[in-house]
């Protein structure tokens, strides 16, 4: 699990980074799109954890049949949609699904932030 732990690494500091900043801007504004970019940015930020936790259960087991874990990122796509439903007031849904799709732009730049 170490080894997970040290190559999810990258993707969870640029996570963070971006939670702060918009930590901050939610607090200096508090505008509708901030957060909803901000439940949009942790909805992908656990999208990339089954993401990369699928991944490296694959490189751990090479003849296991091969699960990027769809299922998952879809509930969890639901559930953040769910949260805009409920709080449509609070929450823009543009932000929310903004931040929902950085995950998939962090899969498809997985290389560049891959360490070792």
């Amino acid at each position: 699990m170490k080894r997970f732990l040290k190559k999810s690494q990258p993707f969870l500091t640029v996570y963070m980074s971006m939670i702060t900043i918009l930590v901050v801007l939610n607090l200096l504004y508090h505008h509708t799109f901030v957060v909803g970019l901000l439940v949009g940015t942790l909805a992908s930020m656990v999208n990339t954890t089954v993401f990369e936790y699928y991944l490296w259960r694959a490189q751990q087991r090479p003849a296991s049949p091969l699960s990027t874990g769809n299922g998952w990122r879809y509930l969890v796509a639901i559930v953040a949609c769910t949260i805009w439903f409920f709080n449509q007031s609070e929450i823009h849904i543009i932000g929310v699904l903004i931040g929902l799709m950085i995950s998939y732009a962090m899969i498809i730049f997985r290389p560049l932030f891959k360490r070792g």
